[in-house]
């Protein structure tokens, strides 16, 4: 079945399949899909696929990972082929602080 209309995936696609990789380990790492067991199991892993290079949920839930500047390439051959990563920004970088975050869930 044809969900994208042949369509190269988009950034959408590849976070659904790595959340759904990623909570799937974690209910097998729980032994239970109980939601809080499963959570804690969530908060314990590394999330380190094609979507969330060096992943992990922060403890106001955020996923942090690296993040890409791309550049789009000039009449590429193979469609899908769109762009270059130009550079790499840490997970750290990319995302604000948990100080900055303001979660009220967050012992300060």
């Amino acid at each position: 079945m044809e969900y994208s209309g042949g369509g190269a995936p988009t950034f959408p696609h590849a976070a659904d399949y790595s959340l759904t990789i990623a909570y799937l380990k974690a209910i097998e790492a729980a032994g239970t899909d109980n939601a809080d067991a499963v959570r804690e199991e969530l908060g314990k892993m590394k999330i380190d696929d094609f979507f969330a290079k060096g992943g992990y949920i922060r403890e106001d839930g955020l996923l942090i990972h690296d993040m890409y500047l791309l550049k789009v390439k000039q009449g590429a051959e193979d469609p899908w082929d769109v762009a270059d990563v130009s550079r790499t920004i840490s997970g750290e970088d990319a995302f604000f602080s948990l100080e900055d975050g303001g979660c009220g869930l967050v012992s300060q």
